[in-house]
């Protein structure tokens, strides 16, 4: 296995760029894990492993997951520990990096029949890492997110995940009301966290029929369009008035609500 030294070595200057740029991300549709936990999530997920790094230390105290990883990467190279420090997106060096390529989007299952979170305009990528982690553990059927949320192959929200990002299916959109429309053709009813005057508080009966909750940005909450897109405005009643809840928080609420009864 080649050891690279040299942060001007070009597969270094690649890993960094994409650990670092949204744009070279999408332009290459790949991205990358770092740390040994992340890295078998995507290795068991099914995701193609283009390059794997890993330092002395890595292969010396996991070397068992390192044979795993290896042996799922079209290509690995050792990494030296102090190149590792200045990559990484983390205090601690990860010992292991993997580009990976992007999983294709599966929208069949964004047919109606089943139950959604829907982000607009979020803003702090561990909101969204929170959302979709919670996403995944409750059995949500995929999560809608309009296209100037943080990217989801950025590490904080790689991070957040937990691994998440490769098992539930995401939908990133320009047009979340045409996602809505598509939504309603399958039966699935969207309602707005939103304070409005109309607004029903959380209810079993104010829950009904409704498959997908949007949650809006952390300041200014959902815009105009989007609420009079949705079928229903739904909030969650504070015991203190004047407060309100983070927007992971407020959507993990929501998405208990969806899928209580599962």
């Amino acid at each position: 296995m080649i050891k690279l030294s040299s942060k001007e070595n070009n597969e270094i200057k690649r890993l960094a760029c994409l650990l670092t740029s949204k744009k070279e991300r999408e332009k290459t549709g790949l991205f990358v894990v770092e740390g040994l936990r992340i890295a078998q999530e995507a290795v068991q997920s099914g995701l193609v492993v283009e390059t794997a790094f890993f330092t002395e230390t890595m292969l010396e105290k996991h070397p068992g997951e390192y044979h795993e990883i290896a042996n799922a990467a079209q290509t690995s190279y050792l990494l030296e520990e102090r190149l590792a420090a200045r990559i990484g997106d983390t205090k601690t060096p990860p010992g292991v990096f993997c580009i990976c390529r992007k999983p294709q989007p599966d929208l069949s299952v964004f047919d109606g029949s089943g139950k959604y979170i829907m982000l607009s305009s979020l803003q702090d990528p561990g909101n969204v890492g929170t959302v979709i982690r919670t996403a995944c553990t409750l059995g949500l059927s995929g999560v809608i997110l309009s296209s100037d949320c943080p990217d989801v192959y950025s590490p904080k929200v790689l991070r957040s995940t937990m691994g998440g990002v490769f098992t539930i299916p995401l939908w990133i959109t320009d047009d979340l009301p045409a996602a809505m429309q598509r939504l309603r053709g399958g039966g699935c009813l969207v309602a707005a966290a939103a304070l409005t005057e109309d607004a029903q508080p959380i209810s079993a009966q104010n829950m009904k029929g409704v498959g997908c909750v949007a949650i809006g940005n952390e300041g200014n909450g959902l815009t105009r369009e989007i609420i009079d897109a949705c079928d229903r405005c739904i909030i969650l009643p504070m015991a203190v008035p004047g407060q309100s809840l983070n927007a992971g928080v407020a959507a993990s609420i929501f998405m208990w609500e969806l899928t209580k009864k599962n």
